[in-house]
């Protein structure tokens, strides 16, 4: 376009009678006799600009670029040869940097996990910015001394969240498991349903864990079956036996990974697949609770395979090392044996020991026990045993 310097003076209101008085020479035209109109149009340096951006060349005319100079004042100068002062610059550049920057920001995209009780890691990537400052700069630059193609400048924007950071900050806290006859079906399908039902939670910082509310209530109706349960020092056949051995295993692992059980309660009886004292009884009334008291998530996983189930925990570590130790106090031998008549001789129900027990959790740090911590203490019930006796009749 030839009117850029034009155009910038009639926008000024400047008016354009009169001639330039012979012999005037400006950047080396000469002007003389010509009108100012004229004289304008011969002098007019107005550039173009050229952007190279990743999705091709931006171009801005001679309309889009604006001149501030001291030409026009030239022009009514006397006699003589001048150098005129011009500076250009790109209309509404303010917005136009702006939109740049939107348009050319390749955003960094921080890593990701997902946890179905394993973790699948999504790397992200860094991405870059435009650099406003260096942009002005070239832009500047090639209007008023290079008219060179500007090329974008960018700055590198780094992920605030790395692969790295996440492995780091969910690595196997604990890990704890128990036994059980895979034979049993009943039992086994209970275990193996609350299993499924925690395995994949995430626990975010100071967040609370409810058994109960995580595994639902324990009915036919949620698909537990019938299978042998500890009630009031006996046991019996109720629906959902079995799912307290998965709260105990996972109250075990809750504590090896140092999370803050707040709620827990013993059975009436010992259990076998546990030390005194490290079992964890759920019921309607009963629950297991512990809090992740950490500022990063934690992680459980849950999973049963031919006949043992295995408790773990994830997250960050805490740089302690958490051990449980259970003592015996003192036994409590089962009242004298019950006997009963019938048809044949058989042990109807087994003598059992009850017992007092303290549970412990050992904190180490740097391989130094630094804590001895008693947790609970607790007393289970002897059973009475039931034998049956054929009635001898004289």
């Amino acid at each position: 376009m030839q009117f850029g310097i034009l155009a910038s003076v009639l926008a000024a209101g400047a008016l354009f009678f009169g001639t330039v008085e012979k012999g005037v020479v400006i950047d080396g035209i000469d002007v003389g006799g010509m009108t100012y109109r004229q004289a304008m149009q011969a002098l007019d340096r107005t550039p173009t600009l050229t952007i190279e951006t990743p999705s091709g060349n931006l171009e801005f005319s001679q309309r889009e670029i604006y001149e501030r100079s001291n030409v026009y004042d030239l022009l009514g100068a006397k006699r003589g040869t001048y150098e005129s002062e011009r500076i250009y610059g790109l209309k509404g550049e303010t917005d136009v940097f702006e939109r740049i920057c939107m348009d050319y920001h390749e955003r960094a995209v921080d890593a990701s996990v997902s946890f179905d009780g394993s973790f699948s890691y999504h790397a992200g990537n860094d991405g870059r910015a435009v650099d406003p400052e260096k942009l002005k700069e070239d832009v500047f630059r090639s209007l008023n001394e290079t008219h060179e193609t500007v090329r974008l400048s960018f700055k590198e924007e780094k992920r605030k969240v790395t692969e790295a950071e996440l492995r780091t900050n969910t690595a196997k806290l604990s890990a704890f498991f128990t036994t059980f006859d895979a034979e049993n079906r009943g039992r086994s399908k209970n275990i193996a349903l609350a299993a499924s039902k925690i395995n994949g939670t995430v626990l975010y910082p100071h967040e609370t864990f409810s058994f109960n509310r995580t595994v639902g209530a324990r009915t036919e109706a949620n698909g537990f079956q019938k299978a042998a349960v500890i009630m009031n020092g006996v046991y019996t056949e109720g629906v959902g036996g079995g799912v307290c051995q998965v709260s105990t295993t996972l109250y075990n692992a809750a504590l090896l990974a140092g999370l803050t059980v707040t709620e827990s309660r013993a059975h009436s009886l010992s259990v076998g697949y546990v030390a005194p004292s490290f079992d964890a009884m759920v019921s309607s009334s009963s629950d297991l609770k512990f809090v992740n008291p950490h500022d990063t998530p934690v992680y459980l996983s849950c999973r049963v395979n031919n006949g043992k189930l295995t408790a773990t925990v994830y997250g960050k570590s805490d740089g302690r090392v958490y051990e449980c130790s259970s003592t015996v106090l003192s036994t409590i031998l089962p009242p004298e044996e019950e006997i009963v008549y019938g048809e044949r001789e058989e042990v109807v129900r087994r003598a059992k020991s009850g017992l007092i027990s303290e549970g412990y959790l050992n904190v180490y740090e740097g391989g130094k026990l630094v804590e001895r911590r008693r947790i609970r203490k607790d007393k289970y019930q002897a059973v009475r045993g039931i034998i049956r006796k054929v009635q001898k009749i004289d």
